[in-house]
């Protein structure tokens, strides 16, 4: 299963990026702490590597992700919003 919501960037976000979601707007959250999800890479950025602030957002809540980042390309997975350790992402 595959979940995916829209929400504003609310500053400069890379894709790949674990953010989290308050109020629909998307602020980095690095540590991965918060209930968010990961910014995925629209089909049609071409060379753009980031959201800007303002941008309208897809984010990955439940899922796994491999090639949807652009540069340095992981595989990562989200459920229900927090990302899972790497071990169990692995597949």
């Amino acid at each position: 299963m595959r979940e995916t919501i829209e929400a504003t960037a609310g500053e400069q976000i890379a894709f790949g990026s674990f953010v989290i979601v308050d109020d629909g707007t998307a602020r980095h959250d690095p540590e991965g702490e918060g209930e968010g999800g990961l910014a995925l890479r629209p089909a049609n950025a071409g060379t753009i590597t980031v959201y800007e602030p303002s941008e309208t957002m897809t984010i990955l809540r439940t899922g796994g992700a491999l090639g949807l980042f652009g540069k340095n390309t992981r595989w990562a997975e989200v459920r229900n919003g927090r990302l899972l350790p790497p071990d169990v992402g692995a597949g």
